[in-house]
C-alpha cells in the first residue's frame, strides 16, 4: 500500500508541475499575441487578449432559434423556448412558465438505481 501510494503522490506532483508548465506557456504565447497586436496598432486584438488573461469574459445573451425561424432576442424569450422545448422532449404540460406539469404517470423506479443485496458488506 505504501509504494502505491508514494507513487501516485510522485505521479501527481509530476502532473501538477507538467500542468503548471503548460499554462506559463499559454500565458507567454498569449502575451506574445498581445505585443504583436500591439505593435501592428490593433488594440482590439490587444484588448481581448488581455480580458481573457484576467479572467473577464462578456456576458452575452445566448441566441436560440425559434419554431418560427427566428431568433430569440431576450433573456426571456430564451428562457421560454427552453421551457417549450423540455415541456415536449417531457411530455409536459406547461402551465406558466416558470412550472411544468409532469404528465408521467410512472416515475422510474429508484431499486434499479441501488446496488444488489450483500454487495459491499464485509
Amino acid at each position: 500500500y505504501a509504494v502505491t501510494s508514494r507513487f501516485y503522490c510522485s505521479l501527481c506532483r509530476d502532473i501538477r508541475r507538467a500542468v503548471k508548465g503548460d499554462k506559463q506557456q499559454l500565458t507567454d504565447a498569449m502575451l506574445d499575441q498581445a505585443e504583436a497586436a500591439g505593435n501592428n496598432g490593433d488594440n482590439k486584438q490587444v484588448f481581448k487578449v488581455i480580458k481573457r488573461l484576467i479572467g473577464i469574459r462578456s456576458k452575452t445573451l445566448k441566441v436560440v432559434e425559434r419554431n418560427d425561424g427566428g431568433l430569440t432576442t431576450t433573456t426571456k424569450e430564451y428562457a421560454d423556448e427552453f421551457v417549450k422545448h423540455f415541456a415536449a422532449v417531457f411530455n409536459a404540460k406547461v402551465t406558466s412558465s416558470k412550472h411544468l406539469q409532469t404528465t408521467v404517470t410512472h416515475p422510474p423506479s429508484i431499486s434499479r438505481f441501488l446496488p444488489p443485496p450483500g454487495c459491499g458488506e464485509n
